[in-house]
């Protein structure tokens, strides 16, 4: 395989100035913009890594970012598993609300 030096910097770029932005941010933000994006991925139209997105809800760093921020780990992995009951479009549609949720109101008490 041709190796992609512009593109392979581009990625790391990308990744160096997300990981910049995560790190002025407070560590309970950090863990619901994890959540939140882990949320966004069960609905992701790419079946791996929506596959990613459900075992992280079944691991033990989920359980870790349940317990700092007291919230129910069993009832939060079962209503985003549920969501796989739902066509994509309408699992896109619901995770969306969920994600508006999260920034209105988790986000907003933890500043």
């Amino acid at each position: 395989n041709f190796y992609d030096v512009d593109n392979e910097f581009t990625w790391c770029l990308a990744n160096v100035q997300v990981m910049i932005y995560y790190l002025g941010m407070e560590s309970q933000e950090l863990d619901y913009a994890i959540l939140k994006q882990a949320i966004r991925d069960v609905a992701s139209k790419e079946k791996t890594i929506c596959d990613k997105a459900i075992s992280y809800f079944n691991s033990k760093d989920f359980k870790n970012l349940c317990a700092r921020n007291n919230l129910n780990t069993k009832e939060l992995a079962k209503s985003i598993k549920e969501l796989l009951d739902y066509p994509l479009l309408s699992r896109k549609k619901l995770v969306n609300q969920i994600a508006n949720i999260i920034d209105k109101s988790l986000i907003k008490e933890s500043a």
